[in-house]
């Protein structure tokens, strides 16, 4: 029988990646705290991967499976947000595990915040490990969503500690309230953009930095340059939207930070040396604002 109002809702958008998605789930299935459901959405995939997550469902009635054709990881994480019958969300990529450790520790530390920030190891293919530090924050676990936003060490590339959406848990009602989806148009960075929204609607947020997730470092993920410029410039435009959730004076800084790299990026993508005459002409824009 299916479970009704879990208090977690783990989210996994699967796409050809059966070499790795039976040790995914099974790190999601041995957690101490059974409160939660697993949602795996199968983005049409080509491989047996699919086959994988029916198998795990008609095992365990936690594990739920929708299937639909390709469209995404934003079209895939969108549907599983829909789907979703939690309290909190959070988001588990498919080559990725996570420690038997993680609901429990997620469970005792995120009390009233509306995000939980948690500690992650980049493991790679050689079999060693590195502990990613989630920046000055760790010696102070609460604070507010301005001081946790202009602390965290993030860029515009997507490859930051803000910019993650796997290592942050989020209070359910904070996305459905607020509508907060993935982009869909955007191949490059949409964690950043989900990640931006739901800080800027939310009232506090936590920092634990206790490892409990493992990100797999493994070959093929590189995004092809037209495709990252294509989503460059769509994230522009998102980012005028978040301007109504920009209540005080930090939080417009903190976006004009973000609209500044986007600009930035657009232009080293699209002609190098275009962006050294824009770099030039906006350094003494930078200084003054940044």
């Amino acid at each position: 029988m299916k479970m009704n109002n879990p208090l977690f809702s783990i989210i996994v958008p699967v796409y050809n990646v059966e070499p790795y998605i039976a040790t995914c789930i099974e790190s999601i299935l041995c957690q101490s705290v059974t409160d939660f459901e697993l949602l795996l959405v199968d983005d049409g995939s080509t491989d047996d991967s699919g086959m994988v997550c029916d198998e795990f469902a008609s095992k365990d009635s936690r594990v739920r499976v929708f299937h639909q054709d390709n469209s995404g990881v934003s079209c895939a994480r969108n549907l599983g947000i829909e789907k979703a019958q939690g309290k909190y969300i959070c988001f588990v990529d498919p080559d990725d595990w996570i420690e038997a450790s993680f609901l429990y520790v997620i469970n005792k530390q995120i009390g009233d915040c509306d995000i939980l920030v948690i500690g992650f190891d980049f493991d790679y293919e050689d079999g060693s490990t590195m502990h990613v530090s989630i920046g000055d924050l760790e010696a102070r676990q609460v604070c507010d969503k301005e001081e946790c936003m202009l602390r965290l060490k993030f860029n515009a590339t997507g490859h930051n500690i803000f910019g993650y959406i796997w290592n942050k848990v989020f209070k359910a009602d904070i996305i459905k309230t607020n509508k907060i989806s993935f982009l869909k148009d955007v191949k490059f960075g949409e964690d950043e953009f989900f990640t931006l929204a739901c800080c800027l609607c939310a009232h506090s947020l936590k920092i634990i930095p206790i490892p409990i997730y493992h990100y797999r470092q493994r070959p093929g993920s590189l995004v092809h340059q037209a495709d990252t410029l294509l989503s460059v410039k769509h994230k522009y435009p998102e980012l005028l939207r978040l301007i109504p959730f920009m209540q005080t004076k930090a939080l417009r800084k903190i976006c004009h930070k973000w609209a500044y790299h986007i600009l930035q990026d657009i232009a080293k993508k699209s002609n190098p040396f275009f962006y050294l005459y824009y770099h030039a002409k906006a350094f003494a824009y930078k200084w003054k604002y940044l």
